[in-house]
């Protein structure tokens, strides 16, 4: 939930690059950055500058997945639908 409440933060300070939909999914990095994912296809990540740029993209849509930051610093994209609202097994490891 912090994640989401800085992720808000940034956009409102910066409104930079942040693909134009809502994203489901966000995790601080150890960094103080956030990576957002989900309401499209791409993975993005966003600095206290408010800036957003492109981590990396994914097959296709999804909404409602989780991201986890894990021991190893790199976050666990998983779950949720994909844009006909089927449930996907779908994950995705980002190294931020």
């Amino acid at each position: 939930m912090r994640a989401l409440a800085l992720l808000f933060a940034l956009a409102a300070l910066g409104g930079g690059g942040l693909d134009s939909r809502m994203p489901d999914a966000a995790v601080r990095l150890p960094s103080g950055d956030v990576l957002v994912a989900g309401g499209g296809e791409s993975v993005e990540r966003g600095g206290p500058g408010g800036r957003f740029v492109l981590a990396g993209t994914v097959g296709g849509p999804f909404s409602f997945a989780t991201a986890t930051l894990t021991a190893a610093g790199r976050v666990l994209v998983a779950g949720g639908y994909d844009d006909s609202i089927v449930p996907t097994a779908d994950a995705w490891i980002f190294s931020p």
